[in-house]
């Protein structure tokens, strides 16, 4: 499949810089080298993601035979999540696990996967639409240019966490909430809420010391830093999902035997994303038990509490694809290719 196999390479418009498994390369195939790949994630040591991508990286150097040797770096020790496409495209790591949000303006197209209530439930429904999008989507392509995508996802979708219930979108008023990203935080501005950005590893003491009143976040980034601990209340509203990709240095990449890059490409794409997204969609799954079982009071919304939400979240999304189509980026016809995405893959 060729949606695995390039970055954009696809578009003649590139001029072709990505290396197509089958195609001409100038590497020689096993020239008997070991190739060492620090990997960097912002996740903890021992974290759900620090486990799956160490496994990851077993595999590669299973299928590879030993001649590519992935380390993960957790912690985001190898350099702040911010600098995460400097970092990966500088070679300061070769692989990189990283979130949109944490790069404002790179990647406008892309994040079409954090507008809210866009109809996916789980992580793994978003994983063929953002492979189909990269494959076919100029405007997307762009935005990964300067780098080899190994794989893209978004989700398990988000939950609010507060130390007041939150039933209904009037319980957001001049709430002081964490959010993450400019089009989340315009959404909860313009919910009436106050929110607040930090990074997630500040989220349990600002919340301990009412700083914060609530937070949204992943659901499966909740377990990962503990934050139902310091609350009494969620909100399991699934409302969006954070748009995560696993991008390598296209110089690195390039410099690997065609024989290898056919072994990673065949773990790459969809078929990486689904490998994590089995183990973070199943944590969720039986999230709401696991809290209700630690005491804390945990709403699923009714369809009346979620229409509540939907007029901001459609004025959002309808500003958005035209902010883009204003600078020439046809926001518009990509809003629309996804929703179509949506209907074609999500049953």
């Amino acid at each position: 499949g060729t949606l695995l196999v390039t970055g954009c390479g696809n578009e003649a418009t590139t001029g072709g810089s990505d290396t197509v498994v089958g195609a001409d390369t100038t590497a020689a195939v096993d020239d008997g080298k070991v190739y060492s790949l620090k990997f960097s994630i912002h996740n903890a040591a021992g974290s759900l993601e620090d486990r799956i991508w160490g496994a990851w990286a077993t595999r590669v150097a299973e299928a590879t035979n030993g001649r590519v040797k992935i380390d993960v770096y957790p912690g985001a020790i190898l350099g702040k999540p911010t600098d995460g496409m400097n970092m990966v495209k500088s070679g300061i790591c070769d692989i990189i696990w990283t979130y949109t949000g944490f790069f404002p303006g790179e990647f406008d197209c892309y994040d079409v996967m954090s507008l809210p209530f866009m109809g996916w439930k789980t992580g793994a429904d978003t994983v063929p639409i953002v492979h189909e999008l990269l494959a076919t989507n100029a405007s997307v392509q762009k935005e990964f240019a300067d780098v080899k995508v190994l794989s893209l996802y978004a989700g398990p979708g988000s939950i609010i966490g507060s130390h007041k219930p939150i039933e209904s979108v009037d319980d957001l008023k001049n709430l002081k909430i964490r959010t993450a990203g400019a089009l989340v935080t315009k959404l909860f501005t313009e919910y009436g809420a106050a929110p607040v950005a930090m990074p997630p590893t500040d989220i349990y003491e600002a919340l301990e010391k009412n700083v914060v009143d609530a937070y949204i976040f992943d659901a499966s980034g909740v377990e990962s830093y503990k934050l139902e601990e310091p609350v009494d209340y969620i909100l399991d509203i699934r409302m969006f999902a954070a748009p995560m990709m696993i991008l390598m240095n296209k110089g690195k990449w390039d410099q690997l035997p065609a024989d290898l890059q056919e072994a990673i490409t065949k773990l790459a794409g969809p078929e990486m994303a689904n490998a994590a997204l089995e183990e973070l969609d199943a944590l969720v799954a039986g999230q709401a038990q696991r809290f209700r079982d630690k005491g804390k009071t945990v709403t699923v919304p009714t369809a009346e509490a979620l229409a509540g939400f939907a007029p901001v979240a459609d004025k959002i999304k309808i500003e958005w694809a035209e902010g883009l189509d204003a600078r020439g980026l046809d926001g518009t016809e990509l809003y629309n290719a996804t929703l179509g995405l949506v209907e074609k893959h999500i049953k």
